[in-house]
């Protein structure tokens, strides 16, 4: 749907800009979520986020700048590495919970937490691509009935009812953990070893503490 690219920016630093293919640009209903997207980077900001620079979604091809995070994305991370273990996975843990508090306090759910949306920067995990996010007090841009999200990434509740709130991304979390971090075969949770459990408590509790919207199912 879009290419990025790394530039330069005028002051020198390092940025990845994103434009739109041109024929999704010619897309009414793309543009929309395009223009969205940028809507909820502008509103969000926290821990392990990638800041907006500058952006143009009326622009013929529309594009987006943010701040350049070095490094691979989770999923590339583990196929090449292997699961991440101890206090990397323990920080892994805590800042993309971090991540995702950040986005609930901001009425934000992300909608598509997946391996391929998470950065491992040098400096910790970055949180990114709100293509899908949902605005709690926003317009939809996808059709009434309509799944939106990755296929294998998606809540059971959001299947059942397509109503999303913060524990969907939690669910999520979770599912990365278990899934791409700890194990890559996708275990159970009783095949998970103590630390592993120990990660996942701690990622509820900490989202839990903050009190963004996790409730009774």
């Amino acid at each position: 749907m879009g290419t990025v690219y790394a530039a330069v920016g005028e002051r020198g630093e390092r940025v990845a800009v994103k434009a739109v293919h041109a024929g999704q640009a010619a897309d009414d209903q793309f543009r929309a979520r395009f223009r969205r997207e940028v809507q909820v980077l502008r509103r969000v900001s926290g821990p392990c986020l990638v800041p907006l620079l500058e952006a143009d979604p009326e622009a013929d091809i529309p594009w987006l700048a943010t701040a350049y995070v070095p490094g691979l994305t989770l999923g590339a991370h583990t196929s090449v590495h292997g699961p991440l273990a101890g206090i990397q996975l323990y920080l892994f843990a805590a800042g993309t919970a971090g991540a995702l508090a950040a986005v609930h306090a901001a009425g934000v759910v992300h909608r598509d937490l997946k391996p391929a949306n998470v950065i491992l920067a040098p400096d910790g995990p970055r949180v990114l691509d709100f293509g899908i996010a949902h605005v709690a007090d926003g317009t939809a841009v996808t059709r009434t009935g309509l799944l939106t999200g990755t296929p294998g990434w998606l809540s059971p509740e959001y299947c059942d009812v397509r109503e999303v709130d913060p524990r969907h991304d939690v669910g999520r979390e979770r599912d990365v953990l278990v899934q791409h971090v700890v194990h890559e075969d996708a275990p159970g949770l009783e095949d998970l070893d103590d630390g592993a459990s120990r990660v996942e408590a701690f990622l509820v509790e900490e989202v839990v503490d903050e009190g963004h919207g996790i409730g009774a199912a």
